[in-house]
Formats: C-alpha cells, sequence, structure tokens
C-alpha cells in the first residue's frame, strides 16, 4: 500500500505527498485529484484543467495534523483530509442566534448512528431535568414518624408517662426536621405533641389537689359515720332502760349498763359521749353528744314526750342541759330534725371554701 504525508504548499493547503512524489488533494464531491507537476492551481483555478488520476487513488490518509488558520482556505485546505466543509455567510448573523450558525463537519467513517444516540439520549437528559424541575416542586416531604408519635402519645397522656416521652420525641422530631428540612416535615405536629404533653402536665397539681380534697372527704365521711353509729348505739341502749322505768332522769351515766363501742363521761371531747339527764315540767330528758374526728360535733336529744332529735354542730359540742321548751322543742344549737342522722356526709373545698353536705 502507498504511503506519504501531508505537507503544506505554497498557497497554505494541506496536500497529500506520496513516495513517488505526486501530489493530491480531494475535492467537494469527495474525489481525488493529482495536482501536475509543481503547478498550483490559483483561486480560481479548477482542478479539472489538471491533470485528474480517477482510477489510481493514493491510500485514505485521514485528516491533516492540524487545522488550517486561515479562513479563505477553510472549505478547501480540509479537503484533501476527506473533510466536507461548507461556508456559510455569518455577515448576517449576531447575538446568541451565532451559535446555530457554526460549520458543521463530517468526516468520512464516522459512525453517525453513535452521535445522533448522544444526541438523542442528552435531548433525554435535558427532557429528564426538565421533568426533575416541574416535579420538584410537587415533590412531597415525608413526614417525620416521631413528630407522628409525639403528637400520639401527647393526646392519650398513658398516666402521664406518654406525656414525658412525648416532649422527649417532639423536640427530637423538630430537631431532625431542623436539619433535614428539605426532605422532612411535621414540625407543627411535633409542636401540638408537645404543647399538649405540657397541658397534661399541667393538670397533675390539680389532679394531686383535688386527690387531696377527695381524701380529707373521704376520711371525713368515715370518722362522722363512725361517730354516729356509737351515739345510735349509746341512745338505744338508754331507751331500752327508759321504756323500763319511763324516767330518763333517774338514769345515770355512772351505773348504766355497758354498752358496745359507748364510753360516758361527764365532758364532751372526742374520747368518749358527754351525756346529761334531767326532769323538766311534766317529762324527763337525755341529751349526749360526741365530737368527731372531723371536726363536726353529733347529738342527739329525746324527751319523754316525743321522738328523739338529731342535730350536728360545728367543731365542738354545745353546754348540754334541758333540750324541751314549753313547745317541746329542743333549744341547743344545731341543725335538728327528727327521724335519725343523715346516713352520708360529704366534705369538700371549692377554692378553699370548705363545703359540708349530707345526703
Amino acid at each position: 500500500m502507498d504511503q506519504g504525508e501531508w505537507i503544506t504548499d505554497q498557497d497554505g493547503q494541506w496536500t497529500w505527498v506520496k513516495v513517488d512524489g505526486s501530489r493530491w488533494r480531494q475535492d467537494s464531491a469527495r474525489q481525488w485529484y493529482e495536482l501536475d507537476g509543481n503547478a498550483l492551481p490559483g483561486p480560481s483555478q479548477n482542478h479539472a484543467d489538471l491533470q485528474v488520476d480517477s482510477i489510481v487513488q493514493p491510500p485514505h490518509p485521514g485528516p491533516p495534523p492540524r487545522a488550517l488558520t486561515n479562513p479563505s482556505t477553510l472549505a478547501t485546505g480540509f479537503a484533501g483530509a476527506g473533510i466536507e466543509a461548507s461556508t456559510i455567510d455569518f455577515s448576517n448573523v449576531s447575538g446568541a442566534g451565532a451559535q446555530d450558525h457554526i460549520h458543521q463537519f463530517e468526516f468520512p467513517g464516522e459512525d453517525h448512528t453513535l452521535a445522533h444516540g448522544h444526541e438523542h439520549d442528552h435531548e433525554g437528559a435535558l427532557h429528564h431535568g426538565i421533568l426533575h424541575e416541574e416535579n420538584e416542586g410537587e415533590f412531597r416531604k415525608e413526614i417525620n414518624p416521631l413528630a407522628i408519635w409525639s403528637a400520639f402519645l401527647g393526646f392519650l397522656c398513658f398516666f402521664y408517662v406518654g406525656s414525658v416521652f412525648a416532649i422527649i420525641l417532639g423536640l427530637e422530631a423538630r430537631h431532625q426536621i431542623k436539619h433535614h428540612h428539605s426532605t422532612q416535615r411535621g414540625s407543627v405536629v411535633a409542636y401540638i405533641g408537645i404543647v399538649t404533653a405540657i397541658i397534661w402536665l399541667c393538670t397533675i397539681p390539680v389532679l394531686i389537689g383535688i386527690g387531696i380534697n377527695f381524701y380529707h372527704g373521704a376520711r371525713t365521711t368515715y370518722q362522722d359515720t363512725k361517730t354516729k353509729e356509737v351515739l345510735n348505739a349509746a341512745y338505744t341502749g338508754i331507751n331500752d332502760i327508759f321504756k323500763a322505768n319511763k324516767d330518763y332522769g333517774s338514769i345515770n351515766s355512772t351505773n348504766l349498763p355497758s354498752i358496745p363501742l359507748v364510753h360516758f363521761q361527764s365532758t364532751c371531747g372526742t374520747s368518749g359521749i358527754c351525756m346529761v339527764t334531767g326532769n323538766g315540767f311534766g317529762y324527763s330528758y337525755v341529751e349526749m353528744c360526741q365530737v368527731s374526728g372531723s371536726g363536726h360535733a353529733w347529738m342527739i336529744a329525746s324527751t319523754s314526750m316525743e321522738s328523739p332529735w338529731y342535730g350536728e354542730t360545728s367543731k365542738s359540742c354545745p353546754t348540754l342541759g334541758d333540750p324541751g321548751s314549753a313547745s317541746g322543742q329542743p333549744t341547743q344549737l344545731g341543725s335538728w330534725h327528727q327521724g335519725g342522722f343523715p346516713p352520708v356526709t360529704l366534705d369538700f373545698s371549692i377554692l378553699g371554701n370548705p363545703i359540708h353536705l349530707k345526703l
């Protein structure tokens, strides 16, 4: 196979020189032609005027070593390398559209399928990028799971243990969302969980106060109930004696038979029952009182003329004496009524104001 080399002729164009000294170029129709001797074609000279060897052609030499710097010889200077170029008028091209009028070169033997494939790949990547930009605004951030757990535990409380965990998880969720703001959301959900948990925790003092109040009320109810039971037992024993002799005045606390749970004494206090008996104008009477541990004093007063009266005074027993009057009504201080003690008493307070209910 013939070999040669590229040279630059006097006209500034690349020329392929074979080992036998012949010089070759290629026209726009991609036909090789041989230059005649040392003659060089002028600017308007056509290679058809030269001796053309259409049968013997040199091997494809490949592109020249470098591009020519003379724009006027660009179209024909690469002809010997088998590169086609078309001259384009740039006089009317300006601005950003100029890039669309650059020379397009095609190399012999080039696989245009690959080039077009790259072009399609580029268009696909560009299209994908546009879709990505369009969908980026529609991208839904994931809610932080700790924020959901914080809201869940904050609402349900779970005996206040859940409230503590709700605050911890809520703070951690807000910390994570702050550092992953582009991919996570739920800061408001975590905030709701934290606030709800704090509200639950603020109810602890209220519940403690209610619990203490309930405890005192239950204790008062229990003590009052026991005191009323003792007074009822004492009156039952004394009334049995009265039924035998029809005279309360003859009954003395020192010679009373043993009555279960009853301890009589002359002074009123929390350790026993104070009692007084006597005779009035045509009747005899008995009056007894005991102070319960809750600070209430419970009383029973009876005469031989009518049914007993039941009453209550505050904190201490009054001075005992003749409970009757001309009309047969008790005269001692207290809330009196017939038919027995109220079965249930409730003590509680509202805003520091004690309330005592008798049911």
